[in-house]
């Protein structure tokens, strides 16, 4: 198979698989605690252990700064392949 027949093949998977998806939130929630779980380990590798509400709050700006960031890097992709 080619690379472009694979991706193709590939494509065509994913569209079945989430055709076949009656529950996506559920599908998706180990995904998305996992992302819960690695922002509070960024904190506690960071600060340690805090209050609960301290916490949460450090977690959140972690998301926010990974976020922020992914929005640059595409911004900066954009750039680059118009400048090509």
């Amino acid at each position: 198979m080619t690379p472009a027949e694979r991706e193709q093949a590939g494509r065509l998977g994913a569209y079945i698989s989430w055709a076949n998806t009656p529950d996506r939130s559920k599908r998706t929630a180990p995904a998305r605690r996992g992302l819960e779980a690695k922002w509070d380990r960024m904190v506690i590798e960071t600060h340690g252990v805090l209050p609960p509400a301290e916490h949460a709050k450090c977690a959140e700006a972690f998301r926010k700064a990974h976020y922020a960031r992914m929005t640059a890097n595409s911004i900066r992709a954009r750039k680059q392949k118009r400048a090509a």
